[in-house]
């Protein structure tokens, strides 16, 4: 029998010794609790509080707990790692009035919006100004001249058929140095940078956190957490100014991914989501965690979430085209193979 059709059974006793380290709750008193301190927690326990805001993951215990249910190791991050100690104060002070008062005033014939090229092949065109650009100097002698860029842009978005789409609030953190020399590549000068795409429902608005990545060298300092913080201080403002609710949501498919949101207050957006999360930290059979790569030489993908049968064919390989992204708008594409999960985050007037 083919070992990539079935997953080699997992004892009920070595799942629950994987799980009963998953979870450390904010009042737990002693933060590294050992297996043996929380020896009485059941599966069902460890799953309700998964995906209860009120509690916190983890999260290096998890991974490892699901990476031993599914039998996925992944490969070893990058060796070299960059600390930023980035003056957050200093970005996040006054963004979220500055936000409230310009996010809406700029449209597409605002003075200062660029447009897009009149042969795009996108089905849309777009206008764009970034209406933060904010430069925060340096203070390590590590990184003497050198400064982080916030960047906050709004994008318009116009369908060739002259309908109405949606606009996304794009932000950015970039390093700055007047030497650009001294900042080898762009893997080291783009820090950070997230998409939110606003659209207007009946009686909300939502925001889709479409687009979200951190440089992997500067993974690991909270700058992530840091971005969204930004942005949901916004909504919870703008709910108020709007007396309208905000909906802040994301579609993942990577347990660490997850696993972070659920740390930062977000739900399932639905039942089925629900029973996903619940499928996941359950160890489903049915279910695998890989890595994968695009034929074009990519960084690996990891922690990635599939059913096995849409990653394997009927002779057990794994299908062509997965990870390639020639295929981004095909179904075979990993974005949308993959088992998607949506996540919520409510902001009330």
């Amino acid at each position: 029998m083919n070992p990539k059709l079935t997953q080699t059974k997992t004892t009920t006793d070595s799942i629950q010794e994987a799980l009963k380290s998953a979870l450390i709750l904010r009042n737990t008193p002693k933060p590294n609790a050992t297996i043996d301190s929380i020896a009485n927690t059941t599966r069902s326990q460890i799953t309700a509080n998964l995906t209860n805001q009120h509690d916190i993951i983890n999260t290096k215990a998890t991974l490892r707990a699901i990476g031993k249910m599914y039998h996925y190791r992944p490969a070893s991050s990058v060796s070299e790692k960059i600390s930023l100690d980035i003056d957050w104060g200093k970005i996040e002070g006054g963004l979220t009035p500055y936000f409230l008062k310009q996010y809406d005033y700029y449209e597409k014939d605002s003075p200062g919006m660029t447009s897009s090229s009149k042969n795009s092949k996108m089905p849309y065109w777009f206008w764009e100004m970034s209406f933060i650009q904010e430069e925060i100097p340096r203070v390590s002698p590590e990184f003497e001249g050198e400064a982080i860029e916030f960047i906050a842009t709004k994008r318009i978005h116009e369908y060739k058929d002259g309908s109405p789409g949606d606009d996304t609030l794009q932000l950015g953190l970039k390093r700055r140095c007047s030497e650009m020399s001294l900042i080898p590549s762009t893997d080291h000068q783009y820090v950070a940078d997230f998409n939110f795409v606003r659209t207007e429902k009946n009686g909300y608005e939502e925001w889709d956190m479409e687009h979200r990545r951190t440089s992997e060298i500067y993974r690991d300092q909270g700058i992530a957490s840091h971005m969204i913080g930004i942005t949901e201080r916004y909504l919870q403002v703008r709910a108020k100014e709007k007396q309208l609710p905000q909906i802040l949501t994301a579609t993942v498919g990577q347990v660490d991914i997850l696993i972070w949101l659920l740390n930062n207050g977000f739900t399932a957006a639905t039942p089925e989501d629900q029973e996903n999360i619940e499928r996941v930290f359950h160890g489903d059979p049915n279910l695998i965690i890989v890595s994968g790569a695009s034929e074009e030489g990519k960084k690996s993908r990891k922690w990635y979430i599939f059913e096995r049968k849409k990653y394997y064919d009927e002779n057990g390989r794994q299908k062509p085209g997965i990870w390639a992204r020639k295929n981004y708008k095909k179904p075979i594409h990993y974005l949308k193979s993959s088992l998607r999960i949506k996540l919520k985050k409510e902001f009330k007037p």
